[in-house]
């Protein structure tokens, strides 16, 4: 601002006709107004100058980031330190990789927490986590039906096939010289099922693991304390003790109609 201060005012002079003192009151309170004004003026402008800067103007910079509506320039922004790495995570909000972002397309709207709980003889086994799969077994198959939909068809194994024989009469498996203690089940010792071979003596149940008493055919032969050791691979079997020529033995046992393969 002008340094309006410099110009003098006239005022009235102790010779001048006037009372000089009281007359001139008012002119210097004029005076001291003026100076006032000019101050308040004189640090307005020194603030300006100081946001002038470099661009010759103030004007000139915020016409560099403010639009003429005062909306700030889209090119003014700085894009680095907008970047979602420059923000710190809160409890609110936090950053997200693109990979990360992608696993949540797959995640459907409202969907909730699941869990698969299986309880077999060994205990209840909690799946919380990782991925379940289900693969077919011997008698139970799963199948996909599009496009959510798993089924379980349940079938009979092939290995599982068998077949029965009931009442036949074993072989002697030293012929001559039967012992009546070491036969076959068939005269061609065909291997049968692990754990299906039957062994009936006069009409009595024995068993592989204890020893029961057999009654003779005849009222006057004694009663033998008697078990089996089978040999299902083999085909063959044998009494814990020899039987009489005329007691009646048979035989019940399965073969499998496929070809199981080797174990190991």
């Amino acid at each position: 601002m002008p340094r309006i201060e410099l110009i003098d005012v006239p005022l009235f002079n102790p010779s001048d006709p006037y009372h000089w003192q009281y007359d001139n009151l008012p002119l210097k309170n004029l005076i001291f107004r003026q100076e006032a004004i000019n101050s308040l003026v004189d640090n307005l402008r020194e603030l300006m100058d100081d946001a002038i800067g470099t661009q010759g103007t103030v004007s000139n910079r915020l016409n560099q980031s403010i639009n003429p509506d005062g909306s700030i320039k889209k090119t003014s922004i700085d894009e680095l330190q907008h970047s979602i790495e420059e923000h710190a995570d809160t409890t609110d909000y936090v950053r997200m990789t693109n990979y990360e972002r992608a696993k949540l397309t797959g995640i459907a709207e409202e969907s909730t927490d699941v869990t698969i709980e299986v309880a077999d003889s060994t205990g209840e086994h909690l799946l919380n986590s990782g991925r379940v799969k289900f693969v077919e077994s011997a008698t139970i198959r799963p199948r996909l039906q599009s496009p959510n939909i798993v089924k379980f068809d349940m079938r009979f194994p092939v290995e599982f096939a068998h077949k029965h024989y009931y009442g036949v009469t074993p072989v002697h498996q030293v012929s001559p010289g039967q012992d009546y203690k070491n036969y076959k089940v068939t005269s061609l010792s065909t291997p049968f099922i692990e754990g299906t071979l039957r062994i009936y003596i006069n009409g009595l149940k024995i068993n592989s693991n204890t020893s029961i008493y057999v009654p003779g055919a005849l009222v006057d032969n004694p009663w033998t304390l008697l078990k089996f050791t089978p040999n299902a691979e083999n085909g063959t079997f044998v009494l814990s003790a020899p039987i009489a020529e005329e007691d009646l033995i048979e035989v019940d046992f399965d073969i499998p109609l496929v070809a199981l393969p080797p174990i190991g």
